[in-house]
């Protein structure tokens, strides 16, 4: 549902009632749709609908629609690597006098102060009398370290539904903005799992998948309850 849109289950059904005893996800590279809209699994076409659960998503899927913050975020941490490989601002080798320079000779000169810059020989690099080195830009990449990687994973967390107060790319909150674990959770639940949880349960609760009047729901008990109290109750020996 995060990455298609869609999930297809195979229910192995109980002879007696028609209600699947067990369900098993069948991979999404498995199965597609027809020109009718009909499915195909390994390419043969699924005859008996009860056979199969077929659970539309609420969006078109995060390959379709967030495909472009995908790939921003894949071409900001390919800038913050190199930038980590070399820390200083860009450099431009000028060539200021002397016989020019061949196309090998250039070559091996940006090579050399390249691995320099890398860090072998302590980032010393060369640069004859006939060549200048001219930085390029501030030495200092905070920006792209830290607020664009934060906007990067807001971003993606924003495609997949999940909160930007879910991760950990926010700014601190005011230190009156009191929350407690079942609380935070039980809201993570509320608007971001929702957006997943509910066709599912929707899927499964329909009556040719369970017995009439009867609905599916996730058991979220353990994860928006009060934690206990770490001492336990009092008691006497």
């Amino acid at each position: 549902l995060i990455w298609f849109g869609w999930s297809l289950w195979v229910r192995f059904n109980d002879p007696q009632t028609g209600y699947p005893l067990a369900v098993d996800r069948v991979n999404r590279a498995r199965w597609n749709f027809d020109a009718q809209g009909r499915v195909l699994i390994d390419g043969k076409l699924v005859e008996n609908a009860n056979d199969i659960i077929l659970i539309p998503g609420l969006h078109e899927g995060v390959l379709s629609f967030g495909a472009d913050a995908i790939r921003d975020m894949k071409s900001l941490y390919r800038i913050v690597r190199q930038r980590l490989k070399n820390p200083a601002p860009n450099v431009l080798l000028k060539q200021t006098g002397g016989a020019p320079l061949t196309d090998a000779e250039i070559d091996a000169l940006i090579l050399r102060n390249a691995k320099a810059r890398e860090g072998e020989n302590g980032g010393v690099g060369f640069a004859s009398e006939n060549v200048d080195l001219i930085e390029l830009g501030q030495t200092s990449d905070s920006s792209l370290y830290i607020e664009g990687r934060n906007a990067g994973a807001l971003d993606i967390a924003r495609v997949v539904g999940v909160s930007g107060s879910r991760i950990d790319a926010t700014s601190p909150k005011a230190s009156l903005n009191y929350e407690t674990s079942a609380g935070k959770n039980l809201e993570f639940v509320d608007f971001d799992l929702a957006l997943y949880m509910t066709p599912i349960t929707a899927a499964l609760s329909m009556d040719s998948v369970s017995p009439s009047g009867k609905r599916i729901a996730f058991d979220l008990g353990d994860f928006i309850a009060v934690a206990p109290s770490p001492t336990g109750p009092v008691t006497e020996d």
